[in-house]
């Protein structure tokens, strides 16, 4: 069986935004030796508000299906997530970014749905480059 796969994805970058759609489909096994094929979407938009503070909203959703029933199970699932994130760049170096996501997952081997909220903070530290002197 000849399934195909795909990677595509756009950038759009303007003064103070940022775009980004993708595309992926890809192929996989399991250890029973069944295989699965996932169509996966991604859309975030990125935001500076000013020269210190950014926000993003995004989503991503995927399907995975089994290729073939008769090779063995396959957890087929559908999947789904939103996040939305806002970045305070202290200095250069310094930033502190707080994210949040909500997920929800329907799994049709169990017959079962579930979502879950996630909160993160982040401390960001990016070291500047060192300068060689001759």
């Amino acid at each position: 069986m000849t399934e195909p796969v795909a990677s595509l994805s756009y950038v759009r970058r303007q003064k103070t935004t940022t775009l980004l759609a993708s595309y992926r489909r890809s192929i996989s096994a399991t250890g029973a030796g069944a295989l699965g094929i996932r169509d996966s979407f991604s859309l975030n938009f990125t935001r500076s508000l000013n020269d210190r503070i950014s926000a993003g909203i995004g989503a991503r959703v995927y399907s995975t299906n089994a290729i073939d029933e008769d090779t063995g199970p396959l957890d087929e699932r559908d999947f789904l997530q939103l996040r939305a994130n806002l970045t305070w760049h202290m200095s250069r170096t310094f930033s502190l970014q707080t994210d949040y996501r909500y997920t929800f997952i329907d799994r049709e081997v169990l017959g079962e749905s579930s979502n879950s909220n996630q909160v993160t903070v982040w401390l960001n530290w990016t070291p500047t480059p060192m300068v060689r002197s001759r």
